[in-house]
């Protein structure tokens, strides 16, 4: 081994040491547990193993969420990650990420194929159903590719990470294509319109940001407006008629949870409102079946402020300042449009992509996010009687049975 490697390699031994030792500080310093406290304020010398195994547990509960905020530690774990350039963060439950050279934040998880292709052939049998039923009603179906935050041309990823997720997704719009279903691909959409890919997502989040989403919007109603005669006002959502406020600096996103503020910095946020009168009638369903009614203008009905009141990285969403929260079944209605019924198999990409629509395209607009919601697709396409269904897919529906 040279000096210079020797050098380097005792130089990151001690950045470790000495890490460790703040790691192992930070927690007792920072934890809630009485007894751990007591332990550090009466201990000036070292324990003896007959002092430590009696107090094992309470010792051991200094480690947990419960008793310590999650950026004591994680922060510093992270900034000693980014320091050293490992670019490949590992977590107990397989939520792995991986930092790319452009600084964005990616799961390294999403293609473990033996789970993949058993879920993924519940999923196509799902859609298959979903086809016939609908065909059966004469209800429409249009498939909506949401893109992905990895674009496999760009290079962005280390040597050995699996980048295959595009040739997937290919291979499902084309499923989807072969059983008869209008698809719009967004990832085709935003390239065609010279997007800069990395542009359109948050760096510490998977989920694309509100301009991508509103964006992503323009195209699906131009859709609808080329396929179904929709004759959708597209004005309604052009960058003139839209007021922004950014957050700088306020969202960490639920990649950046796993790795800290240090390794790859964290996102602004912008909240976009439309700068005309709107009146909207809208209700939010929770999990325990509870609807919380939201009416007013756009702002009162979408935009859950509290969201961004204040800076919180590891206990605060912010991404959900748009519509709340993952509901299991929303409607909104736009008391400005007269007609037009639709509804929306979503997933968390919605929130942001959701109140848009709604501006423009329909008079009610019904999301379902089968991820939460336990009642029966079938029975609920019943009570609503849409005018069309749209099924947003990003990736984790290609994993899950969702129809019955």
């Amino acid at each position: 081994m040279d000096r210079k490697n020797l050098l380097r390699n005792r130089l990151v031994a001690g950045l470790f040491l000495v890490f460790v030792i703040g790691f192992l500080v930070s927690i007792f310093v920072n934890s809630e547990t009485k007894k751990t406290s007591e332990l550090i304020q009466t201990k000036k010398g070292s324990w003896s193993l007959s002092e430590i195994i009696p107090n094992l547990r309470e010792i051991s509960d200094a480690f947990t969420d419960k008793n310590l905020k999650k950026g004591n530690y994680i922060n510093p774990w992270g900034a000693f990650q980014r320091l050293t350039g490992n670019r490949y963060i590992t977590s107990p439950d397989n939520r792995n990420v991986v930092r790319f050279k452009n600084g964005s934040l990616v799961w390294n998880d999403q293609f473990k194929e033996d789970v993949r292709d058993k879920a993924y052939e519940k999923w196509t049998t799902g859609m298959t159903r979903l086809k016939a039923y609908l065909d059966e009603k004469n209800i429409p179906l249009l498939y909506v590719q949401i893109p992905n935050k990895i674009d496999e041309e760009a290079e962005q990823y280390p040597a050995g990470f699996d980048s295959s997720i595009n040739r997937f997704m290919d291979s499902t719009v084309s499923f989807v294509q072969g059983l008869g279903i209008n698809t719009l691909d967004l990832r085709k959409e935003f390239a065609y319109a010279g997007a800069d890919h990395y542009e359109l997502f948050f760096k510490t989040d998977h989920h694309w940001t509100p301009e991508a989403a509103l964006q992503g919007t323009r195209f699906l109603c131009e859709k609808l407006n080329k396929d179904y005669g929709y004759g959708i006002d597209l004005s309604l959502l052009s960058d003139q008629r839209m007021m922004r406020r950014t957050y700088s600096g306020i969202f960490l996103g639920s990649q950046g949870k796993r790795t800290g503020i240090f390794y790859s910095g964290v996102d602004d946020l912008t909240v976009i409102v439309p700068n005309y009168d709107t009146n909207f009638s809208c209700t939010y369903t929770t999990a325990a079946g509870k609807d919380v009614a939201r009416n007013g203008d756009f702002e009162k009905a979408f935009i859950f402020r509290d969201r961004v009141s204040k800076v919180d990285y590891f206990a605060k969403n912010p991404y959900t300042v748009y519509s709340g929260s993952d509901y299991p079944e929303t409607r909104y209605v736009n008391n400005n449009i007269k007609d037009r019924r639709i509804l929306f198999v979503r997933d968390s990409f919605c929130c942001t992509m959701a109140p848009f629509f709604s501006l423009a395209a329909c008079n009610e607009l019904y999301t379902i996010d089968p991820r939460h919601d336990k009642q029966v697709l079938s029975k609920r396409i019943d009570e609503i009687r849409p005018d069309l269904v749209v099924f947003l897919n990003y990736v984790e529906f290609s994993k899950m049975d969702f129809f019955e």
